[in-house]
């Protein structure tokens, strides 16, 4: 466990059915996946797989974690140090005021849980954590621009919009590098 609060905890993911398998049923909801990783959809096994499976490997800068809310696997976070190709950084969000930070994504894989501040809490534990664990001075996220529910998110647990940036997945998508500080 990477740490534990009153009813939220987040583990590292393992590479393994079970881990797979939560993923897969996550998003092959199409309400879940409407807003995360629409890119790879319609997604299967061995998508998830090569997708996700590669960032349990220790090489992998990225680490890939499930959230739990009361001890049962709800979604999935990850973070990575922020470098110069982390996001695509702009003239008036460029990569100097982030370097040696951390950047986070997000998804709770049950619409049922979404709107009970669950991923607020779970954004907010994750940022200390990195703060106090990994010694990060900023924490990063782009939500999508019109993906109000993540931006809601992330402003309430703290973050503060930097600007606009191109979406890493679908650059002619705007995303908005949100920002915490240490």
């Amino acid at each position: 466990m990477l740490f534990s609060t009153e009813h939220i905890s987040v583990r590292k993911m393992n590479n393994d059915i079970k881990d797979i398998s939560f993923l897969l049923e996550w998003l092959t909801n199409s309400a879940v996946v409407e807003l995360a990783y629409s890119e790879g959809a319609p997604w299967d096994m061995e998508k998830v797989k090569a997708k996700f499976g590669k960032k349990t490997i220790a090489a992998s800068l990225t680490i890939p974690c499930f959230i739990l809310y009361n001890e049962k696997e709800i979604g999935y976070t990850q973070f990575y140090p922020v470098e110069e190709d982390s996001y695509l950084f702009n003239a008036d969000v460029p990569f100097s005021e982030f370097a040696g930070g951390y950047g986070m994504d997000i998804f709770i894989g049950y619409p049922h849980l979404w709107g009970k501040e669950i991923g607020t809490k779970t954004v907010r534990a994750m940022a200390d954590y990195l703060m106090n664990t990994h010694g990060a001075k900023v924490i990063c996220a782009d939500p999508e621009e019109n993906n109000q529910r993540s931006v809601r998110c992330w402003i309430k647990a703290g973050f503060s919009p930097m600007g606009k940036i191109r979406n890493w997945d679908y650059p002619d998508k705007t995303s908005i590098l949100m920002a915490i500080r240490g």
